[in-house]
């Protein structure tokens, strides 16, 4: 009795190990996939928060170039601590903001050293700023004449949207993991029914 019990306890041993033996490489597989998908959208979501930025500094810069000159003074004013439209700001070659419509608590927003460097040697500089906790940017920076124009907005539309993916990545993760244990089951039994 006890050696039928021994031997049960092994093949029943056996068979979890066979359940392993397949799941394990299925899941690892699987999480590899999920998470390489979940980066490129996220990357997807991240780039196309640069875009309408891109297309209103080119556009600032080609007036710029056109008139000769930065243009002096501020005008409709958006307070980007609070919101989330797009806006303007224009900076001379020793960048200080001269005009635009964006202000940080009613003041010219003052960017981080290298960062209009980084334009000028690049041609462009794509950035996300944070100039105080809570209030996320993403910046393009680009060289205008003897100065530079940056186009930004607020993050929280692209943070809104990487949070349900990451959200959504994980529901399907779970899911692919519940199925994966199910397969793996499944065929270790079939293979256990087969050696039978």
């Amino acid at each position: 009795m006890q050696d039928a019990l021994v031997i049960r306890g092994m093949k029943h041993s056996q068979f979890w190990k066979t359940v392993a033996a397949i799941g394990l490489p299925l899941g690892v597989i699987a999480t590899i996939i999920l998470a390489i998908s979940y980066i490129n959208d996220q990357q997807n979501i991240r780039l196309a928060a640069n875009e309408p930025q891109e297309y209103v500094a080119r556009d600032a810069v080609l007036r710029v170039i056109a008139s000769g000159a930065l243009p002096t003074g501020y005008s409709a004013a958006i307070p980007i601590e609070s919101d989330p439209a797009a806006y303007l700001v224009f900076f001379d070659a020793t960048g200080t903001a001269v005009a635009g419509t964006g202000l940080l608590h009613n003041a010219p927003p003052v960017l981080p050293p290298g960062v209009l460097a980084a334009a000028k040697k690049n041609g462009i500089n794509r950035i996300t700023w944070q100039p105080e906790k809570g209030v996320r940017q993403a910046l393009v920076i680009l060289p205008a004449g003897e100065g530079f124009v940056m186009s930004g907005r607020s993050l929280t539309y692209a943070e809104e949207q990487e949070k349900a993916l990451m959200q959504r990545a994980l529901m399907g993760w779970l899911g692919t993991m519940v199925a994966v244990i199910i397969v793996s089951i499944i065929s270790a039994w079939l293979l256990r029914r087969k050696a039978n």
